[in-house]
């Protein structure tokens, strides 16, 4: 049997757990309800674009061509984070629009690629663009 003592503390204990889960809660809840604003973005891509008057056309054009692969990849995993989001039948509709949100992304990036790959790519009578 416990002595009256140890079973004041573990109920203090208890209580201070439930305090802590309680400000948690009122925290995300509080959270929850502010406005949200647009995340700056950071984007490697456009950095490289920014870049090519410098470096050339050539090497741009080339180093984006490399994110498909990452899109690829990227793309795998959402397929299986899909997939997983059949087990949770509680968020399975909030991880779907989150997942559908970035597919989308990635096929933005996929568009940029595209377009750089045209617009960047070398043609008979025009001269190739140097780095400066």
């Amino acid at each position: 049997m416990l002595h009256r003592f140890e079973v004041a503390a573990l109920r203090s204990s208890a209580d201070r757990e439930g305090l802590k889960a309680l400000r948690a809660y009122a925290y995300a809840y509080a959270y929850a309800r502010t406005p949200v604003r647009f995340t700056p973005l950071k984007s490697e891509p456009l950095l490289r674009l920014l870049i090519a008057d410098l470096v050339g056309e050539g090497p741009t054009r080339k180093s984006l061509a490399t994110l498909r692969e990452d899109i690829a990849d990227l793309s795998e995993r959402l397929t299986e984070s899909e997939a997983s989001a059949e087990a949770l039948p509680h968020r399975r509709k909030y991880l779907l629009l989150v997942t559908n949100f970035l597919r989308r992304l990635l096929e933005l990036h996929l568009d940029l690629v595209n377009e750089v790959e045209r617009e960047l790519a070398p043609t008979p009578g025009r001269r190739r663009q140097r780095a400066h």
